[in-house]
């Protein structure tokens, strides 16, 4: 039971964690000036970008997302759209800054109801006030040990760098501070367990997988790949306690199956009612080429087995504890989830899928959970340990340090030259959406962001076939390809406007060969200092 006083409480950890976290957002804003446009990102530019440009993707009339991000063919599917409906409620002028505010706005509610749902979760295993705090605290704020890189060990870790810096997944502080999806995505989950482990002698039962598997349905809008992992959790929580029930009758034990039933209807109403949006992902990334290309090249994958030691290694000893405790009081059904859930972890971190570092998702929550469990029937021994799991607040305020560091250097990718972003305003207000438009890489990412066109190349992952246009990319601009070749690769392509900035010029090492100048023609259409934007002009 969780009383009003709990509520206020988690109610004021969470606007302070979200006050917190936007200070970067406001020193970012607070520090761009003449010569240059803040992104609105201080964290994983490049991503903030894409979904500012998913957002620009709405406002300009799409309703299934197409990624600005390449210029193949593309039949749109049914994803991003809570950015997509959020760019809806934006329009000219200062639509690039109403875009920021309005994914701040979504990122405090993903925050909210993170932090809230973490709560709830673990109130179903942990009683005292104090150490649902302590774990909420962790959940929001915590990590594992990575705050050893401080005493310059960092080659313990793969890339030298520690999974709180780089994995929202496997923490939460990062899908806090820059995914609000993600952040959206946990906390339903979350609640879906919360309703699939209700008492399941309640006469109510089907009701809450009813609910369940409706929170789930919502799920799949911010990040199916989640559902998958909430159906591992069920399945492996069923096989066990099937197993419990046929090892009992093994040793001439009383077995009662109605509690195992209860839950196997409520997983199976919570399968059914989510697989819609399961089923929609895993059919069009397999048969439509673009989405398939896009697949290919989004490879997120685990890295090695210490990494993830020293992520959780810090609460692991209290999580054993725990995990003994219900080991040992199997009766506590809806507990042994706990138990299945943090076993799985192996399993999903090296599946043989490309996306295998987001399989473990919300195990976070598990691995706490266990260890505010341990510590409360650990006795004053496990109590007195308690302020060692403080040092997992380190690597947070490793990291919102060295946020407060990067805003500070006005070079960075966190701000765009004011002569750009004007020139990206030029084509915003000439270009047609959906319009087709080359610029060296870096360029390309941004200008999505600013005007409603596709860009050549400019995504990892969502710019299909990413090397080979790369290359086309240098050569027409270093002007290895002749005069009628680069106008048809112009005209093939459908190239409505070139960008000439210099991004584009440090492309060639001879910047005297660099088109589109060489071509015939093609006349500056607008200049903003160093930023040359060219009007391709229809050919016969």
């Amino acid at each position: 039971m969780i009383f009003p006083q709990e509520r206020r409480w988690l109610f004021w950890f969470a606007v302070v964690v979200l006050l917190v976290t936007s200070i970067p957002y406001l020193l970012g804003f607070a520090l761009q000036g003449d010569a240059q446009r803040f992104t609105g990102f201080v964290l994983g530019v490049e991503d903030g970008n894409s979904y500012i440009a998913k957002m620009l993707g709405g406002a300009a009339g799409n309703w299934l997302f197409e990624s600005p991000y390449s210029i193949e063919p593309q039949r749109g599917m049914l994803a991003f759209l809570p950015y997509i409906l959020l760019g809806k409620l934006t329009a000219p002028p200062g639509q690039h800054e109403q875009l920021i505010a309005l994914f701040q706005f979504f990122r405090w509610i993903g925050g909210f109801l993170y932090i809230w749902a973490t709560y709830d979760f673990l109130a179903l295993f942990v009683t005292q006030v104090r150490y649902r705090r302590l774990g909420v605290a962790l959940a929001a704020l915590g990590g594992g040990l990575g705050g050893l890189i401080v005493l310059g060990i960092s080659a313990l870790w793969q890339n030298n760098l520690p999974l709180e810096f780089y994995s929202p997944e496997t923490f939460g502080f990062l899908s806090i501070l820059t995914l609000p999806h993600l952040s959206v995505a946990r906390a339903l989950l979350l609640w879906g367990l919360c309703f699939y482990l209700r008492s399941a002698s309640s006469p109510r039962s089907n009701r809450a997988g009813l609910i369940g598997g409706l929170l789930w349905l919502l799920l799949g809008i911010f990040q199916p790949l989640t559902i998958v992992s909430g159906w591992a959790v069920l399945f492996s929580h069923l096989m066990v306690l099937m197993s419990l029930q046929l090892w009992n009758k093994l040793r001439h034990r009383p077995v009662d199956w109605r509690d195992f039933l209860f839950y196997l209807r409520r997983a199976v109403l919570m399968v059914l009612l989510s697989s819609p949006m399961v089923i929609y992902n895993f059919l069009v990334f397999k048969l439509d080429p673009f989405l398939n290309g896009w697949e290919a090249q989004n490879l997120i994958l685990s890295p090695p087995p210490l990494d993830y030691i020293l992520a959780y290694g810090l609460i692991l000893a209290f999580s054993l504890r725990g995990l003994v405790y219900i080991w040992k009081n199997n009766q506590h059904a809806d507990a042994l989830l706990l138990l299945v859930w943090v076993i799985l972890l192996p399993i999903l971190i090296y599946a043989p899928h490309n996306l295998q570092r987001r399989l473990p998702e919300g195990v976070w929550a598990a691995w706490i959970a266990l260890g505010m469990i341990g510590i409360e029937v650990g006795g004053k021994i496990w109590r007195r340990l308690v302020p060692a799991l403080y040092f997992g607040f380190l690597p947070t305020l490793i990291l919102l340090a060295s946020l407060f560091q990067g805003v500070r250097q006005t070079g960075s990718d966190i701000y765009r030259p004011y002569d750009q972003a004007l020139a990206f305003q030029s084509i915003s207000t000439d270009a047609i959406p959906g319009s087709n438009v080359v610029c060296a890489f870096s360029t390309g990412n941004a200008l999505p962001a600013w005007a409603p066109v596709r860009v050549v190349v400019g995504h990892g992952p969502e710019s299909v076939h990413l090397p080979e246009y790369q290359e086309q990319v240098r050569q027409f601009y270093c002007g290895e390809i002749s005069v009628d070749e680069a106008l048809e690769w112009l005209s093939v392509n459908r190239i409505k406007y070139i960008i000439l900035g210099p991004a584009e010029s440090d492309l060639c090492s001879n910047a005297e060969s660099i088109y589109p100048n060489q071509l015939p023609g093609f006349n500056p259409w607008k200049i903003f200092g160093d930023y040359l934007v060219y009007k391709v002009p229809d050919q016969p």
